[in-house]
């Protein structure tokens, strides 16, 4: 297309000479150099032409090529974003972590509302009607509900042992609680452990 618009340019330029100088003489002759000229100049045009077009394949190609080659690196990237947590969780070796249940925190406090523990500290003072809360929260990588314990002890004497159901997925709580009067003053501690009796973590407190 470019070269076409050219020679129509060439043609209407040399036109418009030989118009011009047929309106001065009546007659007008294009001369050998110059009908040479005009061919070399046409052949100039078509190779740049030609070159032009070769170079714009060669850039649609390339084009194609990294379209194609950035398409393949999402499927796999997005590929890898989902499976990563699954194996991951699955892989993981920390510090108590056992069968898919880790261990985030947990201590004692004096109360808990709405799932938000307050009051933690390792010693308490006996009540007959106050309770002495137990506050953990654990990641269960099962993909379904498991359990822990809360097992309660006062010196080596197992006073309570507290199931408790635990969804599936991170930062869930388990909670337990008793009421610790002055008969019962003295060392105590909570051990929370697995289904299987894995202890994840002991928490010793005192009652003064």
């Amino acid at each position: 297309m470019n070269i076409m618009k050219t020679i129509i340019v060439f043609l209407f330029f040399f036109y418009n000479n030989a118009i011009f100088s047929q309106n001065k003489s009546n007659s007008y002759s294009f001369t050998l150099k110059e009908v040479l000229a005009f061919k070399n100049r046409i052949k100039e045009l078509e190779r740049k032409d030609s070159l032009n077009n070769i170079l714009i394949k060669k850039m649609d190609d390339r084009i194609s090529v990294l379209k194609n080659e950035l398409s393949v690196e999402r499927i796999e990237n997005a590929r890898l974003i989902e499976k990563v947590p699954t194996v991951e969780k699955k892989k993981t070796q920390e510090n108590n972590i056992n069968l898919g249940i880790q261990l985030l925190s947990a201590f004692m406090c004096r109360r808990v509302e709405n799932g938000t523990p307050s009051g933690m500290d390792t010693k308490f003072s006996p009540s007959q009607n106050k309770s002495i809360y137990c506050f953990s929260k654990l990641n269960n990588y099962y993909e379904s509900s498991s359990a822990v314990y809360h097992l309660w002890y006062q010196g080596t004497e197992l006073k309570a042992k507290v199931r408790i159901r635990l969804g599936s997925g991170n930062e869930r709580t388990a909670v337990s609680q008793r009421i610790i009067t002055n008969e019962e003053a003295g060392y105590w501690r909570v051990e929370v452990a697995t289904a299987d009796q894995k202890v994840l973590q002991i928490i010793s407190f005192e009652v003064v």
